[in-house]
């Protein structure tokens, strides 16, 4: 398939004039094909985030003008009514110009006209991957310069190079100071969700388990959603959002920000939050495992604020608030309740 029947081909499915054969098409190269999957689904991120929330840059009417006089130049008439027949999309001028309008936005919210022929056959770059283990933080200086602070029992992959989308996979926990790029959208790829920005900083919290994904951002602009794009929010500095896994739903809650910041620092800033995720959390950064044998008090809620503490001088802050007793033998901790 040509680039240009490409991106017309995007264009229907995005701005909802696809048939059920252009349906069916998108669906079998999304089959055959992962990275055509794969940039589809950034490409409606983009879109849905831009229709949504205004997102930078955004192009004047004479800017998409020119970009669909380029296309239907390239194209010309009769390939245009060729590929309306070809994929049964009858459509009206006005209809057919909005689809042009929406090819000419996706390809200039994306960072540059991806090449059908490239997104199948080039080979992806070889991957890297850092691994923070239990206890350990670790610093990473990602090719573009971009740098990440990976906090204990978290992962994130990426290749040598970036291309003309710096993309990355986390799983885990970890703060990203992104080098700025305008012409290189810096994304980043969680089992539920996808972050989008240009140059700025913030934290994202996607541990495997988790009921939840959670992103805090200190600079710039963020755009959060699903993986699909359908839920978004854009956020700027202090603010923070929760994704849902069960359902996508995605909820701004700034209260978030300092608790998903503050580790990065060397200190819990806990509020409100269930005793059951407080001993998680000690699990990973101090690389011990509990025994709850005290199971009620997994369902109270602690806030404090943890600086700078061992493990025993964490647990004794608790006890300040809980009745309970602890007992840490190497690397398992019991939690019980008191001696009567």
């Amino acid at each position: 398939m040509e680039n240009d029947q490409y991106w017309t081909l995007i264009a229907h499915y995005l701005s909802e004039e696809a048939g059920e054969e252009t349906s069916s098409h998108i669906s079998r190269l999304k089959k055959e094909h992962p990275e055509f999957e794969k940039q589809l689904r950034e490409a409606s991120m983009i879109w849905n985030s831009s229709k949504k929330h205004n997102l930078e840059p955004t192009f004047s009417d004479s800017e998409i003008d020119a970009a669909i006089e380029k296309m239907s130049g390239r194209l010309g008439s009769d390939a245009v009514e060729d590929q309306a027949t070809t994929t049964h999309v009858q459509l009206s001028f006005k209809k057919k110009r909005l689809v042009f309008r929406a090819a000419a936005a996706v390809a200039l919210l994306m960072v540059s006209v991806f090449s059908l022929v490239y997104v199948l056959q080039s080979a992806s770059t070889p991957g890297l991957e850092a691994v923070a283990l239990k206890g350990e933080t670790k610093n990473i200086v990602l090719p573009d310069g971009t740098k990440v602070l990976l906090a204990p029992d978290s992962k994130l992959s990426y290749p040598e190079t970036f291309g003309s989308v710096r993309e990355v996979n986390l799983e885990g926990l970890a703060y990203f100071d992104v080098t700025k790029n305008p012409d290189k959208p810096f994304v980043i790829e969680t089992a539920h969700s996808l972050t989008k920005v240009l140059g700025t900083s913030f934290a994202i919290e996607a541990y495997p388990e988790a009921e939840n994904e959670t992103i805090a951002v200190t600079s710039g602009k963020v755009s959060f959603g699903d993986l699909d794009g359908d839920n978004t929010l854009l956020l700027t500095k202090d603010e923070a959002a929760v994704l849902s896994v069960k359902n996508g739903r995605v909820a701004q809650m700034d209260n978030l920000h300092n608790e998903l910041i503050a580790w990065t620092d060397s200190t819990f800033a806990f509020r409100k939050t269930k005793v059951s995720k407080v001993f998680k959390t000690f699990e990973r950064y101090y690389d011990v495992s509990f025994v709850i044998r005290d199971k009620a008090i997994l369902d109270f809620s602690f806030s404090a604020d943890v600086k700078d503490k061992s493990l025993e001088e964490a647990l004794q802050q608790m006890q300040g608030v809980f009745n309970f007793t602890y007992k840490i033998n190497g690397k398992q901790v019991t939690i019980d309740q008191p001696s009567k």
